[in-house]
């Protein structure tokens, strides 16, 4: 497809975000969006395991977005850890990330919020992650992320309600 066939757009009406987008693929929507929605330069993608092992996802991702990638984590435990919460906030903010990707759904997304509220409230590394209203060190300064809100936010399927009694 090219990028003719996309629609762009937002999700609800009488809001400017979130947007979603369709008609091109993850990596095309990425490469388009990066720069030009975003106006980013500094991208960190943050994989699933099994999608990085098993598929080309993450391969054609990266040569979407070539240099712009300064970081990738590849997996993340289940239930969102705050230990890697930890390690890939250090490492966003060291490598100056001004956008993150999720590449997966489940623990990586909800990982990829609390990074970027962290990242947002600047929460500062010697104070081992309170705020810096309540810190007596500042931080190093990092560059706020560009936008919070998802590129592409993940669909979720419901389970099937048919073993549920439906009300009349």
């Amino acid at each position: 497809m090219n990028a003719t066939s996309e629609t762009f757009r937002p999700a609800f009406p009488d809001h400017d975000h979130p947007n979603i987008t369709y008609g091109l693929s993850f990596t095309e929507a990425c490469g388009n969006h990066v720069e030009s929605t975003f106006n980013a330069s500094r991208v960190y993608i943050i994989s699933s395991g099994s999608l990085a092992r098993n598929t080309e996802a993450l391969a054609n991702l990266r040569l979407a977005l070539g240099s712009k990638i300064v970081g990738t984590r590849i997996g993340m435990k289940s239930h969102t850890l705050w230990s890697e919460i930890l390690e890939i906030i250090n490492e966003a903010r060291d490598v100056k990330v001004d956008l993150l990707i999720t590449l997966g759904a489940g623990s990586l997304t909800d990982g990829a919020k609390i990074i970027a509220l962290v990242r947002s409230y600047h929460v500062c590394r010697s104070c081992k992650g309170k705020l810096i209203a309540k810190c007596r060190v500042l931080p190093t300064a990092s560059p706020p992320l560009k936008s919070s809100k998802p590129l592409l936010p993940t669909a979720r399927t419901r389970k099937s309600t048919s073993n549920r009694q439906r009300s009349p």
